[in-house]
């Protein structure tokens, strides 16, 4: 029994970098064929998300290779939807996504696999152990968006989110089905599984190091974290609800305090009125509080099943052991 595997990747501005993913992915097909490895490359799927240079024309050129398939997306809907339409369309066992411009190189397939069968895992991102960029600036304030990130939405697993992956096929077109218009794909992908993996190697952007441009500008990067923020479980929504509670504690501990100090020292408080103002605006204050909690609460819940949210998912790692069985035996 073999084992499929389907590799995504959307294509925005990759007109000069195509030919060499293609020529790459098909020599590691032939030899993955060659050598009767138990997992085979069953379909190169590129998802043309309104490019805005020359990839239409040279996507064309591959129309006709029966494993390439070429999706054409209607406007440009941004990497995570375009990476969702080619899951969605994939049909493999596991499913690689990647970057159109080699930064991502398909070489590193095989030890991703061999890496999410030993620790049963069912995806496997991608870091780099070096800079990706070369530019302190890109890098670093990657890192520290990524840490914000984590910090803001609790996720302990966005450290490690890169657009190069291993997605177990189920799990990756159950997460594609689910995911809205504005979701973030690996959040999404968060709620259908917790075994998660990261594959360490060097990966470098050979695009942004020769030519200094990048796949995101800022508003692109900005949309990016507004879609990551409310994607993440509406924890922001959550925090508003401990603020309101804690706010309540404390204008009921206020309120006490001002009535004992009125009541054993009344000379301390000179304006008249001035008590039953401060309680009055203090409990009503505790009111609102209470309200826009459970507000929040009911509105978390509301977005996560707008996002698609789902109770429960099914998984079947049966086949892992004929991969783990290979890699044994090299």
């Amino acid at each position: 029994m073999s084992i499929s595997v389907s590799i995504v990747v959307p294509v925005y501005a990759g007109e000069k970098y195509l030919d060499s993913l293609v020529y790459e992915i098909e020599q590691i097909r032939k030899k993955w064929i060659s050598e009767e490895f138990p997992c085979y490359i069953s379909e190169l799927i590129f998802v043309d998300d309104d490019s805005k240079d020359g990839s239409c024309e040279v996507l064309k050129k591959y129309e006709q290779v029966e494993w390439i398939h070429i999706i054409t997306l209607a406007r440009n809907y941004g990497q995570h939807p375009a990476t969702a339409a080619g899951i969605s369309y994939s049909s493999g066992d596991w499913i690689v996504t990647l970057d159109e411009d080699l930064q991502h190189h398909p070489k590193h397939i095989l030890n991703m696999l061999k890496l999410a069968v030993a620790e049963s895992a069912d995806v496997v991102y991608t870091n780099s152990t070096e800079a990706i960029h070369k530019s302190p600036y890109r890098d670093l304030s990657s890192k520290y968006y990524k840490k914000l990130m984590m910090y803001l939405t609790k996720n302990r697993y966005i450290g490690n989110f890169n657009s190069f992956r291993l997605i177990r096929g189920s799990v990756g077109r159950s997460a594609a089905a689910v995911c809205s218009h504005d979701g973030y794909l690996d959040i999404v992908i968060s709620w259908f599984t917790n075994k998660v993996s990261v594959y360490k190697t060097t990966m470098l952007d050979k695009r942004y190091v020769e030519t200094g441009t990048s796949g995101y500008n800022l508003s692109r990067l900005v949309s990016h974290a507004r879609r990551l923020v409310m994607t993440s479980d509406a924890k922001l929504l959550r925090f508003a609800a401990i603020f309101g509670l804690v706010m309540l504690v404390v204008s009921v501990l206020m309120a006490f305090y001002i009535l004992l100090n009125k009541a054993f020292d009344p000379e301390s408080i000179g304006v008249t009125g001035w008590t039953s103002q401060i309680v009055t605006t203090l409990f009503i204050g505790s009111g609102l509080a209470i309200t826009l909690s459970v507000i929040a609460e009911y509105l978390a819940v509301i977005v996560q099943h707008i996002h698609g949210k789902p109770t429960y998912s099914v998984v079947d790692r049966s086949k892992d052991e004929i991969i783990r069985e290979f890699f044994k035996e090299l």
